[in-house]
């Protein structure tokens, strides 16, 4: 055992110089070759002085010098086999069973050598030269074809070749068939040593057989040094060599007692002690290195797993199956101020302390049985992380059988989520301006009180409120004045309702009150009173300045009022504007009577917006002619409204509320676009050269799309932009003039004509005549009904004709309706006329058909 540990001592030596000498390879290279030529010296003494030994040395005869050597020769080779046999069962390259298994048949042939040496008992047979060298280079032989099938076959880590299970088979064969032939058959070999005179030629040929095995191993481990291998090739390149040289040396001795048999012996141990050594770096040496490594990367990713899972934003741990927490990240300790050493090994219980425990257990117990979940969870009893709401992973760790080891916790933290989320619910019910309860959550509270209301036999109220001229304060003070008027007004309102009655903002600077329990009317009105007195305390909307404001409200009373959601906020709605109309700053009761009238209007609001989407609107064409001729010169298009009940309907029943409500902008372009292609066409029926005149509405005039809309409109067409005339009233164009001046411009920029319609009906005509781009100027029919028989009018109508042309513009009447209006118009010098004299408003069709029978007539006329 001294022995082997000597052997280990000087392997891990060689190994470190090994590894200095491949940190340097220049210099490793020029060290081997020194060493090589230093091991080749004894070969060539031996080569030209012959030395022989006394018969006894040191009281031990040269057959006990040789059993010695021999025997260290077979410790070596034993220690290789026996270690090759020890790491059979880890991950180690072939060659180390290859040299396992032919040193285990070498140390058999080699001791059975040693005791078939001269001067030792006979074993089996008598002891000769012969016999011994042949069990000899029978070893030698073995080692040689192990070596060179380590050099010439490639070699991996993991499973091995099929026929390497073989190997320890095929050389316990070998070692057999040896034996049987030496020690049966002794006769049949081959003379290999005459002692005293010489060795036979089929020793030294057998001898050169050997080293030229020996190096072409040498060379062919030499030659795999180029590149990395799995098994220590340079030892094993010094084992072929050294053994290449005690072959060499063993040709040189004529006697048993000369110094060169011992000298190759001892290289023979030598040789066995380098693949002893690359045994032990390849099956000891290496899989422990290839476990330290194995140890520094699981190390390394250890701390790599730390680094992440410390930065990722969530609490992670591992508890095992008694609840202990054996993995903890730094999370806990950054987020809940619970450090790792107070945590590892611990129990959950321990961690957690009773109260938070015991909402903690159940979940533990019900991962530890193999489920998968999630869970929101609030922490209450942490200081560090009081109020915070985690999402936790609760995974079960489950081994191949199906067993349960411990629970993965991942946690996260959503207390950011749960806070946007109580605000989106805060928000869906609640106006964010004023934090009141918004127009849904308010329905659904009127509808809860007509449940209790029909269940009761109770009465309650709605009460609708709107600020007085709050458009006023947003546009003088700003917005921000008019939010903080609202929540002043929003907070007064809550200050002054009772307990149970409910205040809500249902958009803009409407709000609406829910009074429960009022015994009647009276009751309602003196709650309203009381609210309206609150409101008119003077706000502060701008820095030292008390604004005044007023609202006006309206109240409908469950049942009498209505009996379901809508009808008793329309009606509430309805008397608020009751209130408005009556002044302002007071409340006004909805009663029985209230609704009709008020009622029908927004009736007829929402079927005119349903009417603009199902293009329920017409266009009807009334010709203006040429008063001399009575050729027609343009149209004007009138719109009308087809209604699915009530027939066709004039603009009378409509136009008002369209301009209220600001859908006559979406209808004005609608019209635009139609008679845009009814002109087109007229062009294609061979109608050529009219004007379009079209009505625009004082909101449709200040509508900043306009000038774009009436481009289109000439695109559309397709026809000459003087053909286009636009008709705009005295009202549309002196509520802001210097606006309207340069909206006329940018339309006489387009090349349309512009007309003055329904001149003489406002109070500002001529002032208007002379200021404004016009083209034409239009005669009100009030003005034509009766002339020529009213003198008045027809003093009036006559001074428009001249001062229209005094100012170079067409003049048109509207209404003409009779023949004597006519030739009274045609001998003052008007222009054009329309009315039922020619023609009524007509449709598309008709007005085509007319219009293409008076341009035959008027071609035959010219024919």
């Amino acid at each position: 055992m001294t022995f082997i540990t000597n052997l280990n001592a000087l392997a891990d030596r060689a190994g470190r110089a090994r590894r200095l000498m491949q940190s340097r390879p220049l210099e490793s290279h020029r060290w081997h070759a020194a060493l090589l030529a230093l091991a080749a010296m004894p070969m060539l003494g031996l080569w030209l002085w012959t030395v022989r030994l006394p018969a006894v040395y040191a009281g031990l005869s040269y057959t006990q010098w040789h059993s010695l050597v021999e025997f260290a020769s077979a410790l070596v080779c034993g220690a290789v086999a026996v270690v090759a046999w020890n790491g059979r069962e880890l991950e180690v390259p072939c060659s180390v069973s290859v040299l396992g298994s032919a040193c285990a048949g070498a140390l058999l042939l080699d001791l059975a050598h040693t005791l078939s040496f001269p001067g030792m008992a006979n074993l089996i047979t008598p002891n000769t030269s012969t016999k011994a060298a042949a069990l000899f280079m029978a070893s030698r032989l073995l080692i040689a074809l192990a070596l060179l099938a380590v050099a010439a076959l490639p070699w991996r880590l993991g499973r091995a070749p099929r026929w390497v299970r073989w190997v320890p088979w095929l050389v316990a064969d070998y070692v057999l068939a040896v034996g049987v032939w030496v020690f049966a058959w002794p006769q049949t070999l081959p003379d290999l040593v005459i002692d005293g005179q010489s060795l036979t030629l089929a020793k030294r040929a057998s001898e050169y057989t050997l080293v030229g095995l020996f190096l072409l191993a040498a060379a062919l481990f030499r030659r795999r040094m180029a590149s990395p291998q799995p098994f220590d090739v340079r030892s094993l390149l010094y084992a072929a060599v050294l053994m290449a040289i005690g072959e060499m040396i063993l040709t040189l001795y004529t006697r048993l007692t000369d110094l060169a048999l011992v000298v190759g012996h001892l290289y023979k141990v030598a040789g066995f002690w380098m693949v002893y050594r690359t045994i032990v770096a390849d099956s000891i040496r290496m899989p422990y290195r290839r476990l330290a490594d194995s140890r520094q990367q699981l190390r390394d990713s250890e701390d790599e797993l730390r680094t992440i899972t410390d930065n990722i934003p969530a609490l992670i741990a591992f508890v095992d199956c008694d609840q202990r927490y054996r993995f903890v990240n730094r999370n806990y300790e950054r987020w809940l101020g619970l450090k790792p050493q107070q945590m590892i090994g611990r129990r959950a219980g321990e961690v957690h302390g009773a109260a938070g425990f015991a909402a903690l257990q159940p979940l533990l117990e019900r991962a530890l049985a193999g489920q998968t979940f999630d869970v929101d969870h609030r922490i209450s009893t942490l200081q560090g992380a009081n109020g915070r709401w985690f999402n936790i992973t609760y995974m079960p760790k489950v081994g191949a059988e199906g067993q349960v080891s411990g629970v993965y916790i991942l946690s996260s933290d959503i207390t950011e989520r749960k806070a946007a989320e109580r605000r989106a619910l805060f928000l869906a019910e609640h106006d964010e301006l004023t934090t009141l309860p918004n127009r849904a959550a308010f329905q659904a509270a009127v509808g809860r009180a007509l449940d209790d209301g029909a269940r009761a036999a109770s009465q309650f109220a709605v009460i609708f409120v709107d600020v007085d001229r709050f458009k006023v304060i947003n546009d003088t003070l700003g917005h921000a004045a008019g939010d903080h008027l609202l929540q002043t007004l929003a907070t007064r309102m809550k200050q002054v309702v009772r307990g149970r009655d409910l205040v809500a903002r249902m958009g803009g600077d409407e709000m609406c009150l829910l009074l429960h329990d009022v015994r009647d009317a009276a009751h309602a009105s003196e709650i309203a009173e009381r609210v309206l007195a609150a409101l008119r305390v003077p706000v502060e909307l701008r820095g030292g300045v008390q604004h005044h404001v007023t609202v006006s409200a309206g109240i409908a009373i469950f049942p009498q009022d209505g009996t379901d959601v809508e009808t008793l906020l329309r009606h509430a709605d309805i008397a608020m504007y009751r209130a408005k109309a009556a002044g302002r700053d007071g409340c006004a009761l909805f009663g029985a009577l209230d609704g009709g009238p008020a009622e029908a209007r927004l009736n007829l609001e929402l079927e005119l917006r349903a009417a603009i989407d199902a293009e329920q609107l017409v266009l009807h064409y009334q010709p203006r002619v040429d008063v001399a001729s009575g050729k027609p010169l343009g149209m004007e298009a009138l719109v009308r409204w087809q209604h699915p009940q009530r027939g066709l309907l004039a603009p009378v029943h409509f136009i008002d509320i369209a301009e209220e409500t600001g859908l006559i902008v979406p209808m004005g372009a609608w019209v635009m676009r139609e008679a845009a292609g009814a002109l087109r066409r007229l062009r294609s029926a061979g109608v050529a050269g009219l004007t379009m005149s079209v009505n625009v509405s004082a909101r449709q005039f200040g509508n900043l799309r306009l000038v774009d809309d009436v481009a289109a409109m000439i695109e559309c067409a397709g026809c000459a932009p003087q053909q286009i005339e636009l008709e705009l009233t005295e009202s549309a164009v002196m509520a802001q003039p210097d606006a309207a001046e340069a909206t006329m411009h940018r339309l006489k920029t387009l090349g349309v004509r512009l007309a003055m319609d329904d001149f003489g009906t406002g109070h500002s005509s001529l002032a208007a005549l002379k200021r404004f781009p016009m083209d034409c100027v239009k005669i009100d029919r009030s003005f034509v009904a009766d002339i020529p028989a009213d003198a008045g009018d027809a003093a009036l109508t006559r001074a428009i004709i001249a001062m229209g042309h005094s100012l170079g513009l067409r003049v048109v009447a509207e209404g003409v309706e009779r023949e004597d209006q006519r030739r009274f118009l045609l001998h003052e010098g008007c222009d054009e006329y329309q009315g039922y004299h020619y023609a009524k408003p007509l449709p598309e069709a008709a007005l085509t058909a007319l219009l293409i029978q008076a341009t035959r007539a008027a071609l035959a006329a010219v024919g």
